[in-house]
C-alpha cells in the first residue's frame, strides 16, 4: 500500500500501536505528537490521509487541515468531541479506539 498516513496523537503509546499495526499490514505511517509544531508536514509527506486525535490539536488546527481539502480527514476522540464536527466529509473514529478494526476504518475497507 503505497498511501501514507499522517496520525497526530499525544499519546505515545497509542501512536506506538498505530506504527505496529501499520507496519505489519505493510502500509505507511508518520507519527507525530502535535501538529502545532508540524504542519509543515502535511505539504512536505503528501499524505492521503489526516488521523487527527480531538485532544491533540485545537478546533482551528483541525478546520485548517479541512479547509485545505487535499487529504481524507479522520477524527478520533469521544462523541461529544466528535459531534461538534458537523462536517460530512470527515471520518469519524469514536475512542477508545478498538486496534482490530483500526486500519480497516481508516481506509474504509469494510464501506462499499
Amino acid at each position: 500500500m503505497n498511501e501514507l498516513v499522517l496520525y497526530i496523537e499525544k499519546e505515545k503509546f497509542l501512536r506506538q500501536t498505530m506504527e505496529a499495526i501499520f507496519k505489519s499490514r505493510g502500509a505507511k505511517i508518520h507519527t507525530e505528537d502535535s501538529l502545532t509544531e508540524y504542519f509543515y508536514l502535511l505539504e512536505d509527506l503528501v499524505p492521503s490521509r489526516v488521523v487527527l486525535d480531538l485532544n491533540s490539536v485545537s478546533v482551528e488546527e483541525v478546520q485548517k487541515v479541512i479547509e485545505m481539502n487535499k487529504f481524507k480527514v479522520i477524527l478520533t476522540g469521544d462523541s461529544n468531541q466528535l459531534q461538534a464536527f458537523k462536517n460530512d466529509q470527515v471520518i469519524k473514529i469514536l475512542k477508545p479506539i478498538v486496534v482490530l478494526n483500526i486500519f480497516e476504518q481508516i481506509f474504509e475497507i469494510s464501506r462499499a
